[in-house]
């Protein structure tokens, strides 16, 4: 602080002019500590959140990496298919040029033809352009115990309540200490001038002009502890809501470890259905029908119907592996690492 005095006091040593003085407030012993481990668990916790909204942005790029490789896959399947209906047409073509069969076999397959084209045309908007290998989900064990501790261990926003919770003890700690006084400890510096009067040139006196050196220490008193209370109380409750926090965050990761476990187990029942029922089937109903076409026994729709089931069921398949491999993203995202036993 800087004081130019106005009417200057006059002193035995001459008139005071100016008054330099600095001070510095100490707060009482532990408030500073406090405030530096409330700030660094509020930090922590808010790294956290930054580590989820990474996570979520992984797992949306898994979502649509996975969607987009069951476009390539399907692409595939759609061109193989094509591929039969052509041998198909081929042979309808020989049969109606041998007089044993009819012109309306090669234009419905011709149409079926043309429908493939539309959906490769369709596909071809969505499709990656990185090749997608073909995944095969593993049969997976669900330990729910398991995954709901790695949840609970891992998870970032789990991790970001628990932060908050002791950011808050310790803010509850900090308000206690808050009925303590603060110290101010100054020091001044006044400049005197000298006696300038006839008398003081005259017979000067002893230490005439001789500046003046302070040093204090002052306390502040928290009389009204109305506002200490209030603090504290304050910091009470943000503690107990950081706690129901906590255990809405846990209770959030077992209710999706739940879901989704669920829907994996779903999946992989349908995958296993598809694989060692369904697609066998559709294989050998087409085969039968291609057979019996050949030889005059079936008609075109007939044939024409086994190519649809076994087409609809190798993109349903195709499906529930993107669909499986999509789900266990989402558990991923919903623990907070890797699928036990799962590479990451």
């Amino acid at each position: 602080g800087v004081t130019q005095y106005g009417r200057s006091p006059e002193t035995r040593v001459g008139p005071q002019n100016t008054m330099l003085s600095i001070s510095q407030r100490f707060p009482w012993f532990g408030k500073l500590t406090d405030r530096g481990k409330v700030a660094a668990k509020e930090a922590a916790a808010l790294e956290q959140m930054y580590e989820a909204e990474k996570a979520e942005l992984v797992r949306r790029v898994k979502l649509a990496y996975f969607d987009l490789g069951y476009v390539d896959r399907a692409s595939g399947i759609v061109n193989e298919d094509l591929e039969l209906l052509r041998h198909f047409e081929t042979l309808a073509q020989a049969r109606y040029s041998q007089g044993i069969g009819l012109q309306q076999a090669v234009v419905k397959l011709q149409a079926e033809i043309t429908r493939d084209h539309n959906r490769l045309a369709m596909l071809s908007t969505q499709r990656t352009i990185t090749r997608f290998a073909p995944p095969a989900p593993p049969a997976t064990d669900i330990d729910y115990e398991l995954l709901y501790a790695t949840g609970r261990a891992n998870r970032p926003e789990v991790k970001a309540a628990f932060l908050r919770i002791e950011k808050n003890e310790k803010s509850i700690h900090l308000a206690r200490r808050e009925y303590w006084p603060d110290v101010t400890v100054s020091a001044g510096y006044v400049y005197v001038n000298g006696r300038q009067d006839p008398a003081g040139k005259e017979n000067p006196p002893l230490d005439n002009g001789k500046d003046v050196y302070s040093l204090s220490v002052g306390l502040n008193l928290p009389i009204f502890r109305r506002k200490y209370d209030a603090g504290l109380l304050e910091a009470s409750e943000r503690f107990l809501a950081a706690r129901e926090s906590y255990r809405e965050s846990v209770n959030s990761v077992e209710v999706s470890v739940r879901s989704i476990g669920f829907r994996l187990g779903t999946i992989q029942n349908q995958i296993d259905l598809f694989e060692h029922a369904l697609l066998p089937q559709a294989h050998q109903a087409l085969r039968s029908s291609e057979a019996a076409y050949s030889t005059g026994t079936l008609g075109v729709l007939d044939l024409l119907d086994s190519e649809r089931v076994l087409l609809d069921v190798r993109l349903g398949l195709e499906q529930l592996r993107s669909d499986y491999l999509k789900s266990l993203s989402e558990m991923e995202r919903a623990i907070g690492a890797a699928f036990p036993g799962e590479p990451p």
